[in-house]
């Protein structure tokens, strides 16, 4: 990404140390370093104020990054659809594969489970990784649209997750059942 450069270069352009920029912006010397270095990427408040430091627009700052970002939540987004997909597979080939193949046929519910999880482990570590959670400020804040927060969320969107998940599994549950059924393997 561009970013880290960008930084560093305006950085010395003003010839701040690390430590002097980083009392500027209330942040630790450690935190630029790992910017410059691109080991983690400024939330959408740093950003601001670096561009505000620098002299610069946050599209001068940020270029470059941006299309990044978007094809990074892009990747996510279709990682989400292929979980979801073999959960669902796993869900309804159960019944068929017990039917047919006895025990053998766990592994029709098994390759689509283990597609899944491995699907949602890439999710998270994209997510750690890339700060996908900050991306998608910085995309909202370019786009002007209201900037997502954590301590912004209300209670009821707090749950918007774990509500989320207990539906998906009782689905996956209910379509596992069914298709057993369906084939009188339960």
């Amino acid at each position: 990404m561009n970013l880290s450069k960008q930084i560093k270069t305006h950085r010395e352009r003003e010839g701040l140390s690390q430590e002097e920029l980083a009392e500027k912006l209330f942040v630790s010397r450690q935190t630029i370093s790992n910017w410059e270095n691109d080991r983690t990427y400024p939330d959408i408040d740093s950003l601001l104020l670096l561009s505000n430091q620098f002299g610069i627009s946050l599209d001068e700052l940020v270029k470059g990054d941006v299309e990044t970002m978007n094809r990074k939540l892009a990747a996510q987004h279709r990682t989400t659809w292929h979980m979801l997909g073999g959960l669902f597979l796993a869900g309804i080939l159960v019944g068929p594969g017990l039917y047919f193949f006895a025990n053998w046929g766990l592994l029709f519910f098994m390759i689509p489970a283990g597609w899944s999880l491995f699907n949602a482990i890439k999710i998270e570590r994209w997510k750690y990784d890339h700060r996908l959670r900050t991306y998608e400020e910085i995309l909202a804040y370019e786009k002007g649209q209201p900037v997502p927060r954590n301590a912004q969320q209300s209670t009821k969107s707090r749950l918007i997750v774990p509500i989320t998940t207990i539906v998906l599994a009782v689905i996956l549950i209910s379509l596992t059942l069914l298709s057993m059924w369906l084939f009188g393997v339960l």
